[in-house]
């Protein structure tokens, strides 16, 4: 037993020289405190008595005078891994945009440095495994060999992705973390991500133009998207069809979410909020033929006021492009209004990882014709 609650529990280590202002640290363990802390929960399972009572008792049977200071870490990385995922924690408290867990070093990326290495690397698969399913739990999920996959969010918004075997020889875990104020049309044009000029050209636009945000994946092109929909007025009905829930207007309490499942398609959603009566119909992203085709069918269809949605391509030329191969008539491409093209690209200058709105086009004859660009 001792060998499984290690390779379940701790199969991780703190690597380097323990960072005082890195709150890891506090993860850091001896071989020995590694051996106590393994001891500990054992016992705890079997008699369920408190860690205190319980490592205070070790200590006097054992004649050990352990210092105040370790027996505090002792006890909060015990009760850390019973009630919690352990080290791991730490980063999800973080400032961290991503995590990417599997064997080996745990990366987070950062704002400003992009992806990072962290101290704490992941030794054992069956740790991978209890922090997966711990994840999957809190969500109302659980993995299995039928069920390898979960795409979820935790009760605070983080969008928590796991593969696990026989889909991927290991466990893998990304973790994303979203704002918890959205960002808004202006935090975009502080950032970087958008002109002002092309800021207050789709401002104007959004309420009255069906918008298609695409751009390649991580690019932010939900992030846009929703600080458009956030200039909306308050009073109108929305109705969002989503895979899992990623739009946020706190100002806007007339809005129906509708989630796909395994059960009810994406594009069979969007059939059904026809019937809604949106005044904005909110789709977060059309990736299959099927949804391209209901997608298109909400559009022609009025959708209420307008139409919104999020698609990948690098252009507003090859946006247009995929669309057609995926089943969306020609004549009917008009009916988008707008292109927005966003971008995930390294800054030659800095090095560094950078977000920006590079196109913004109308459709017009089925062709699109550029009104911003930028390099």
């Amino acid at each position: 037993m001792d060998n499984e609650i290690s390779e379940t529990l701790f199969g991780w280590r703190i690597i380097g020289k323990p960072n005082k202002t890195s709150q890891l640290a506090k993860f850091s363990l001896t071989a020995e405190e590694r051996g106590i802390c393994v001891d500990l929960v054992k016992q705890f399972f079997f008699s369920n008595k408190p860690l205190g009572q319980l490592l205070l008792k070790k200590c006097e049977s054992q004649l050990t005078l352990m210092p105040q200071k370790t027996f505090d870490k002792i006890l909060f990385i015990c009760d850390s891994v019973l009630s919690g995922v352990g080290p791991l924690s730490v980063l999800l408290e973080s400032d961290a945009e991503e995590i990417s867990a599997s064997l080996g070093i745990v990366r987070i990326y950062e704002k400003r440095n992009g992806w990072v290495d962290t101290q704490l690397e992941i030794t054992s698969p069956a740790y991978l495994s209890h922090v997966a399913n711990k994840l999957a739990a809190s969500c109302g999920r659980r993995l299995t060999r039928d069920e390898p996959v979960l795409n979820a969010f935790l009760s605070n918004g983080t969008r928590i992705h796991v593969v696990s075997p026989p889909v991927s020889p290991v466990v893998s875990i990304t973790i994303r973390k979203f704002p918890q104020v959205p960002y808004t049309m202006k935090r975009l044009i502080q950032s970087g991500l958008i002109s002002n000029t092309a800021s207050t050209f789709l401002v104007k636009s959004v309420a009255s133009n069906p918008i298609l945000v695409c751009g390649n994946t991580g690019s932010g092109k939900t992030t846009t998207l929703n600080a458009l929909l956030a200039t909306l007025p308050v009073n109108d009905r929305f109705v969002f069809v989503e895979d899992v829930s990623e739009i946020t207007l706190p100002a806007h309490d007339n809005k129906v979410r509708l989630l796909a499942d395994k059960n009810t398609s994406h594009s069979q959603l969007i059939y059904e909020s026809l019937r809604m009566r949106p005044d904005r119909l909110v789709v977060s992203e059309v990736r299959s033929e099927f949804e391209v085709k209901a997608f298109a069918n909400a559009l022609l269809s009025g959708g209420g006021k307008t139409c919104y949605s999020t698609f990948h391509a690098s252009s507003a030329k090859e946006a247009l492009r995929r669309l057609r191969l995926l089943g969306f008539k020609k004549a009917d491409l008009d009916s988008i209004g707008l292109i927005v093209i966003q971008k995930r690209i390294d800054d030659k200058k800095t090095g560094k990882e950078v977000r920006k709105i590079t196109e913004i086009a109308k459709v017009k004859n089925g062709e699109a014709k550029l009104l911003f660009t930028r390099s």
